[in-house]
Formats: C-alpha cells, structure tokens, sequence
C-alpha cells in the first residue's frame, strides 16, 4: 500500500494492522495512565505509542528515512489526525491558551503535512474546493483583529480552522493516489468500529469513568430513560454522548459503499455487519438527530444506488437497531433547541459583522435577556449559529459555504451511484448529509474528533466521485491555481 519498504517478514496487510491496533491500544493505554497517574503523563504515554506503532507500522527504518519519505508520510499523517481526537478531550490539560494535550498528535500531523508540502515536488496543489474554507480563515482573522487580538482567541479560531485547511488541501493531493483513498477508509471504518464495539460493551456492561465521558455517561435525572437503560454510548473519546452518536454515522455508511461496491461476498458480509455495530452503537448514544440522520441517509442512499441484493438485509439491520432500544420515545420529550437558537439569533443581531470572538460565545452571552447564570456552558448546538455568533454573519455563512462545497464534491454531478467508485462516494455524501442534519442541533463541526473524520471524509468522498467521472468532483477537486512544476 505504501512505496516503502517494510519490515523483515511483515507483510504491508501487517502493517496496517500494527498501525491501526497498535495506535488504538496506545490511546487506551495513555488513558488509563492518566486516570490512574495524571493527564500530562497519559498524553506523553498516548502520543509516543501512537508515534511507535506508525513507525514500526510504515517504515522500520531510522526516523530520518521515515520523515523523509513522501509515500509513508501521508499515511502517518492521516492516522495522526483520525486517532489524535481519540485521546479524551476530558483528560486534556492545557498547555498553551486554547490548546490541549489532546490537539498534540493532530499538530504533529500538521507539521508533518506541512513539511510534505515543502517536499513534494509539485505533488500538492491548492483545490478548488477547498477555497470557501480558506476565506475563512482569512475572515477570522479579521474578526480577531477586530473584536480580540488575544493569543487564545488566535489559536482557538484562526489556529484550529488553518489546521483543517491544511489537512483538506494535502487530503485533495493524497487521494489522488488509489491505494491510499482505499487505506484512508479501512482505517476510517477500523477505527471507528473499534470505538463502536467498545462503547456497546461499556453500555450493556454499565461500565463508565464518571466525569470523564468514558463508556457511557448517564441520562440526567429529570429525563425519561433514567433508570430505565444505563446511559448513553460515549466510547474512549471524551466526547458527550450527542458528539458519539454524529461520530459513528460517516464510517456507518463508508462500510456500506463498500458492501455495494464489493464483489466479494465476505467483503459484503463484514462491511453490512460493521455498519450494524456502527449503527448500533450510534442509537445507543440515544441521540434523535443521530437516528434521523442514520434512516435518512439509508433511505437517501437506497434509492439513488438501488442495491437491490442488500437492500432487505441494510432495512432490518436499520430496523432491529433501532427497535432494540426505547430510543424511539426520546422524541416525546421536550428539548430547548428553540431558546438556544433564540439566544443565538440575539447575540448575532447585537453583533453582525464581526460576532464576539472565537471560543468567546459564553462570555458574549453573559446578560443578555434569557441567559441563565446558573447554566452558564449552554451553546447554540447548531455550528452555523455558534460560527455567525463568535465571528459574525460572514463566517457563519463562510462555515456554510465550504460545507456544501465539499458535499457538492462529494455528490460528483452524473456520477454512476450503482456501481464503481461512486457507490463510495454516494455513500461518504449520505454520511456527511446525516452529520450535516444533526450539526443543525449539535456543534459538531466545533468538535476535534468529528470535524476532523467530516473533512477528511469529505476529501476522500470527492476522490471517489472524481474518480468515478463526476464533473462536479473532477472541477471542485481540481487545482484553483497552475500547477507547481518539478
């Protein structure tokens, strides 16, 4: 898979497992270390096995040869910015304003990309898809030059979306390269599996760090389900609940582009049952706009690829998940989507153009009309009103903009959706539409672990679907500018 040579006696399928069981296993280590020990010695446990097993995994060699590889140095760098968002967001510590111990790994993953670019040699290119996210970028800086040109506010908005930007535009280039669009998605699926079978142990086992989001996190006392199930899925990442469910919805449908792609029965099998423990486990996260994303995007992806094959066995897969839990009554409860959007909708109006600084929504809230002292850490839950309240009406629409740039890249225009690589990128778009409908009631594009599978995802997704003749993947995909020669 990956122009390098490989250790004595492994073969390249043994290296990807090493890379991907072995990068899981640090995390868990890491994690247990800094529960039992502290955060700071986790991390450094976490992050130096994720780094061991990826050499170990990609090259064998001295870290020089290793760094200096242009074909094994993509791979380590995707793996870096999938499983960095593995490591608790809870456990972190600061280490710089607005920086944690968990974005480490994913700013190693940066630097690495970044080094990749200087060395490629006209291999890198700037897509146009990527262009919305860049501006931006740019606007947050303007916002942060207008509203709070403080270090924290820098890292926290214009940081961590240039993080993004470069992860989209080496992604465009990367998946260019066949068999790293295929590795890409093992991996997404492998990893995301791992966390989905762990947080239905942890459910049916009761098992969970409390404080932490670790297993599972229980309902709150006022709500219906509690006491009558143990909680709500949450994995190893840290994240509540609502972020798991979204979490498990893009390798949900990979595993089923690939069953539709796949002409091999046992690839057809395995991937229909990985999207069952995904689709699992995402239900049992008993979020609502998990579910409506999961049975709106099947149902979207059934009638544009037609598989007539596996269509019954993907509806009673859908169907037994769901039956399997009373997640089907949370819609009679009530919810405060509508106060929160209020409260949005105020603080935007009170500042249109440049918003109230990123990471700075709390703050910027504080008195208003309806804001309630004693529930201080309530956000919009929806990413476009929480991105139009921090950095004005602009970036919202900005953030909105590059969303639908990708999808658009992802959907491909006159892509063949039955059959080829567009069974794959028809997939990845349903994916991303389900996260899309539940970003409007959680912040999800805030989230490292999510956003980070959603723009990756995405650029694969638009790889499939250029490859697959789309006119719409090969222009949005395409270079915006000339080509840097050799």
């Amino acid at each position: 898979m990956i122009d390098a040579p490989t250790l004595p006696g492994i073969s390249p399928a043994r290296q990807l497992a090493i890379a991907v069981f072995g990068s899981i296993g640090a995390v868990t280590v890491g994690t247990v270390v800094a529960l039992v020990t502290s955060t700071e010695a986790g991390g450094v446990v976490g992050v130096a096995g994720v780094a061991a097993a990826l050499i170990l995994a990609l090259r064998g060699l001295p870290v020089l040869d290793y760094v200096t590889s242009l074909d094994a140095l993509p791979a380590a760098a995707i793996l870096l910015f999938l499983l960095g968002g593995m490591i608790p967001a809870s456990l972190g510590i600061n280490v710089a304003p607005g920086i944690s111990i968990d974005d480490v790994p994913t700013i190693v993953a940066v630097v690495m990309t970044l080094w990749w670019f200087v060395t490629a040699r006209g291999r890198f290119f700037l897509p146009r898809v990527a262009i919305p996210l860049i501006l931006l970028i740019v606007w947050l800086v303007v916002s942060w030059l207008i509203v709070n040109p403080s270090l924290r506010v820098l890292l926290i908005g214009p940081g961590r979306w240039t993080m993004y930007a470069v992860m989209v535009v080496a992604a465009a280039s990367w998946f260019k390269n066949d068999k790293l669009r295929w590795w890409f998605l093992g991996v997404l699926i492998g990893v995301a599996a791992g966390q989905a079978l762990i947080s239905i142990w942890a459910y049916h086992s009761n098992w969970l760090l409390d404080g932490y989001f670790v297993g599972i996190e229980r309902f709150r006392w006022y709500q219906p389900l509690s006491g009558v199930v143990n909680g709500r899925t949450t994995g190893l990442l840290g994240i509540s609940s609502n972020f798991f469910g979204a979490y498990t919805l893009i390798p949900a449908f990979a595993s089923l582009g690939v069953a539709v792609y796949s002409r091999q029965l046992w690839v057809k099998t395995s991937m229909i049952a990985l999207f069952g423990v995904l689709a699992y486990s995402g239900i049992l996260s008993y979020t609502r706009a998990t579910l409506l994303g999961l049975v709106l995007g099947v149902v979207g992806y059934l009638v544009f690829t037609r598989p007539y094959r596996l269509a019954p066995a993907i509806v009673a897969i859908t169907v037994l998940a769901v039956l399997a839990t009373p997640i089907v009554s949370r819609f009679a409860e009530g919810d405060d989507r509508g106060a929160l959007a209020s409260q949005a909708g105020s603080t935007i109006f009170n500042n249109p153009f440049a918003g109230v600084g990123s990471g700075e929504y709390l703050d910027g809230i504080d008195g208003q009309e309806g804001f309630d002292p004693d529930n201080p850490t309530v956000t919009p839950h929806n990413s476009f009103l929480l991105q139009a309240s921090e950095t004005g009406i602009p970036g919202g629409a900005l953030l909105l903009i590059a969303v639908l740039a990708v999808m658009a890249a992802t959907w491909g225009g006159s892509v063949r959706r039955r059959a080829g690589p567009g069974a794959i990128s028809t997939a990845i778009f349903a994916g991303l539409g389900a996260v899309l409908i539940q970003t409007m009631s959680n912040n999800l594009l805030h989230i490292p672990p999510v956003a980070t599978q959603f723009w990756l995802a995405a650029m694969v997704g638009g790889a499939f679907a250029a490859a697959a003749g789309g006119r719409w993947a090969t222009y949005l995909m395409g270079s915006a500018l000339p080509v840097r020669s050799t």
